[in-house]
């Protein structure tokens, strides 16, 4: 499912507005717009998010950042990263589940 996709279900199940889920999510009203159509109408490039805007979008559909991730299709998620942390983020979710596993061991967490 893509992410435009999922938002609008999400937003239509809960009978929402595009303004009531962007409060929800702590999001303007023109970034929900944009989730929603998938693409900048003024320039027609995708939407790049931040990792900060996933997660205040999970948040404010009531779920987790892992959970929103793995119901998007991955070729979905357009992300630009602002930090070297985001980035490392990015390459953990992405990772085979093995890897991850090291990694948490690694750091012990």
């Amino acid at each position: 499912m893509k992410l435009k996709e999922l938002v609008t279900e999400y937003r239509q199940l809960n009978d929402l507005s595009q303004r009531e889920l962007a409060k929800r999510c702590d999001l303007s009203h023109g970034t929900i717009y944009l989730i929603e159509k998938g693409y900048n109408p003024q320039t027609n490039k995708e939407i790049q998010l931040d990792l900060d805007t996933y997660k205040k979008l999970a948040d404010g559909m009531g779920t987790t950042m892992q959970d929103l991730f793995e119901r998007i299709d991955d070729s979905d998620v357009v992300f630009n990263p602002a930090s070297e942390d985001q980035k490392l983020l990015v390459a953990y979710n992405k990772a085979d589940p093995a890897i991850q596993s090291a990694i948490r061991k690694l750091l012990d967490i």
